[in-house]
């Protein structure tokens, strides 16, 4: 089963051509969605437009188009070029995210064409498209060294929902600010990527000394 590539997209630019393209999607236009099948409001499957049409209808006359859409693996650039073609005098933004395979990024369309294409790591695509992510980052780094050694070590959940879906990412400035000096309360923390675990079996000496 393919991976579920989750896209934010926000229209903005002429005003003529935006309210044209905004009515399209509310009603369904065929000729729009046959050449841009990911405008369509999703039905039996994930894939295509998620975003309530009646909240974009009631949103018509509020400026740029946000819409989110799901694809397979990654962005569905070949519609998105379609799109721009049909609409050159708007301009398109598109954040992607397909976590399972680190697939993050932005797509810029301007005149019809891609003017930026930005692959990003899940660091940078969480810290600039997630307040949650960016506070938990903050948190790491700011607390109080007592209190942030309690909350990301010493009673830290790794099943938590927030570390399922951020920690990969986020534990890399807990290590920064641990560094060596808590090593012997380390011993017995799990550890979500082999990336750290393998780090502190090399600062122990080669054992992770779960048995100690």
């Amino acid at each position: 089963m393919a991976n579920a590539c989750y896209n934010s997209i926000v229209i903005s630019g002429d005003e003529k051509a935006l309210e044209d393209l905004h009515q399209k999607i509310v009603d369904q236009d065929k000729t729009l969605i046959e050449a841009v099948w990911i405008l369509e409001k999703a039905k039996d499957s994930d894939y295509g437009l998620c975003t309530d049409l009646d909240d974009i209808a009631q949103n018509m006359d509020e400026g740029p188009i946000s819409i989110s859409v799901y694809s397979k693996w990654c962005a569905p650039q070949t519609e998105l070029d379609d799109l721009a073609k049909l609409y050159p005098t708007l301009t398109i933004e598109v954040s992607y995210e397909e976590s399972g395979n680190d697939v993050f990024g932005k797509l810029i369309y301007k005149n019809g064409e891609i003017d930026r294409d930005i692959t990003m790591d899940g660091d940078s695509y969480y810290l600039d498209n997630s307040d949650e992510y960016a506070s938990l980052v903050a948190d790491i780094k700011e607390r109080k060294y007592k209190d942030f050694f309690r909350e990301f070590i010493t009673e830290h959940d790794p099943e938590s929902d927030e570390w399922l879906q951020y920690g990969s990412y986020a534990e890399k400035y807990v290590l920064a600010r641990v560094k060596d000096r808590d090593l012997p309360k380390l011993i017995n923390h799990e550890w979500i990527t082999f990336e750290c675990k393998t780090e502190f079996r090399r600062r122990l000496g080669g054992d992770h000394g779960e048995d100690n």
